[in-house]
């Protein structure tokens, strides 16, 4: 999931006009919709006021990759070369992945 999908899903998950979510947030509704159509990617801090005028809370987290190495050069010129909706995408499945494996089974 890149971040245009992520801050539209929120939006609709929490019934909110573009504009609501700007006010809410402090931004405007044009920036809103740059976001929803990815023309610009949003910074942390931009995000965690959009989750959070959604009464959520942003979290995020890092994990060790399985196969990690600091002297490999190509997997460091693969991070390299990640977009920041990647990049957003990896963390949220890994946000993901790691909720679900620590929620409690009935």
């Amino acid at each position: 999931m890149g971040s245009a999908s992520f801050v539209r899903d929120l939006r609709a998950r929490h019934r909110l006009t573009q504009a609501q979510l700007a006010r809410r947030a402090g931004t405007t509704q044009a920036r809103v919709s740059a976001l929803e159509r990815g023309l610009v990617s949003p910074g942390v801090e931009l995000l965690e006021r959009l989750v959070t005028a959604c009464g959520e809370e942003l979290v995020l987290t890092t994990r060790p990759l399985a196969a990690w190495h600091d002297d490999d050069p190509d997997l460091r010129a693969r991070f390299r070369a990640l977009s920041v909706d990647e990049r957003l995408a990896a963390a949220t499945a890994a946000a993901r992945q790691l909720q679900s494996s620590h929620s409690p089974t009935s």
